[in-house]
């Protein structure tokens, strides 16, 4: 599960999310304060804590104009505020990831020790032989490490691995929410026959398409829909009155059975040109719907009509750049 606070970044994660096909994620956007209903959930909790950003002094000149000392601040408390926020949704014996894009002891060694001190935490030790020019440090109780630009050929950033305490507390069973809409059985059947292993899944309705998950995480997509979600599983079809239509998400999805559909394989140029939006190059194509795929890999659905040629696929994504 991912969640983007910032909402003009929502729809490029959920962008990155669909185009790598996978079905069991779900993108959520809101304040992290929204985490505090999901008690004891996650078993790994990864934190790009907001920063001063000195991680960005290399490529941006204003970042170290914006810098100061008060800044350093403001930045420690609202990182203690994020944490307090997330921890309590982590299960006992779980994993929390702090990271920083700093490099300052306020914002990293600092505050970690106040995480360990609060929350009876253990800062974890990492092998890190094999990560030629990552650096560890040590101080009080806890164990940081560092990427530097000169060492690593990235941008700076901290990170600490903490683990909340085992209290083996955790046999309660978890009840989906009222809030996960199932499909019906004909929705859930219709779905199920254009996808591989489709007795591993389950099938809900969300944003007004069928969806499919791994049967597993069924109890706990329940649970999340009772935060912001903005993305959840793979959209299978689109309801449109009685008719079920193919979402672009199947195309891209790793589930899709393609022999359920009318393929139409092209090479790399035409692959492009649909890419960038490009469709009359399709019109030798039969009347009806087809899958286009590029050395077997599906790209997107294409619908040929009378005269017309209609792409399912969102124009945000096309190709704005000449790629040869």
């Amino acid at each position: 599960m991912a969640n983007e606070v910032i909402a003009p970044r929502a729809p490029v994660l959920v962008e990155n999310a669909i185009r790598w096909g996978y079905s069991n994620l779900v993108v959520t956007r809101g304040d992290v304060g929204l985490f505090k209903r999901l008690a004891n959930f996650f078993d790994v909790v990864v934190c790009d804590a907001p920063c001063s950003g000195e991680g960005l002094f290399r490529k941006d000149v204003e970042a170290i104009s914006e810098w100061s000392l008060q800044n350093v601040e403001h930045c420690s408390l609202r990182q203690q505020r994020i944490v307090n926020d997330l921890w309590d949704a982590l299960k006992p014996g779980g994993y929390f990831i702090y990271s920083t894009c700093t490099s300052n002891l306020q914002e990293n060694e600092i505050n970690v020790q106040h995480f360990i001190d609060k929350y009876n935490a253990e800062s974890i030790k990492l092998n890190i032989k094999n990560f030629s020019g990552l650096e560890e440090f040590q101080r009080q109780d806890v164990v940081m490490y560092r990427f530097f630009p000169h060492k690593t050929g990235t941008e700076i950033f901290s990170i600490a691995v903490l683990k909340k305490p085992d209290l083996n507390c955790m046999n309660s069973e978890r009840v989906a929410a009222k809030t996960l809409k199932l499909a019906d059985k004909v929705q859930a059947d219709f779905v199920k026959k254009h996808i591989d292993r489709g007795e591993e899944m389950f099938y809900f309705i969300h944003d007004n398409h069928a969806r499919f998950m791994p049967k597993h995480l069924k109890n706990e997509l329940g649970q999340l829909l009772n935060l912001p979600v903005i993305h959840a599983g793979t959209a299978a079809f689109e309801i449109k009155g009685k008719n079920l239509l193919p979402s672009f998400e199947l195309a891209l999805s790793t589930a899709i059975s393609q022999e359920k559909f009318s393929k139409a394989e092209v090479d790399k140029p035409a692959m492009l040109k649909l890419l960038k939006g490009e469709t009359r190059l399709m019109d030798s194509l039969p009347i009806g719907q087809h899958l286009l795929t590029f050395q077997n890999i599906p790209l997107m659905f294409l619908k040929k009509i009378e005269g017309r040629v209609n792409v399912n696929y969102p124009r945000s994504w096309f190709i704005r750049m000449n790629i040869e």
